[in-house]
């Protein structure tokens, strides 16, 4: 079976064109390819949009609120201090207590990584270092 797109107006495969349970056919009108294009046009041009419904849903922050603390952080991970251009996907992840939900500041992949890792207990991370300090040659 084929269909055509409504944004390039391809004959295609129904294969070639996502599910969308709303419409008569139950295939989304634009093709696999244009819908994609779409989607990372609209994203690029509402980055701050994006950002400003995550970090609020998520943290109770605004996009702007994280832009204060990651001015207060010399745009540097907290722990780290790699700068956010260098990160791992070029951004500072929100750090934050999951038991509380207070926000401590902003971390790279790997510094986020590790201390949950560490399951953002003290007494670990102090011992890692600790293990560290003694364990070189």
């Amino acid at each position: 079976m084929t269909k055509t797109c409504t944004h390039c107006l391809r004959v295609l495969e129904t294969s070639d064109f996502h599910k969308n349970k709303s419409t008569l056919d139950g295939l989304c009108y634009l093709c696999k390819v244009c819908n994609s294009s779409k989607s990372k046009k609209w994203k690029e041009k509402n980055i701050e949009r994006r950002k400003d419904h995550q970090y609020k849903r998520k943290y109770g922050l605004t996009f702007a609120d994280y832009g204060v603390i990651l001015a207060s952080q010399n745009s540097q991970c907290a722990i780290c201090s790699v700068h956010f251009s260098e990160a791992q996907r070029g951004v500072l992840f929100v750090d934050h207590c999951h038991t509380t939900g207070v926000i401590r500041g902003l971390l790279c992949q790997n510094c986020n990584t590790a201390i949950g890792l560490l399951k953002d207990s003290p007494l670990l991370c102090t011992r890692a270092a600790e293990y560290l300090l003694t364990s070189q040659s």
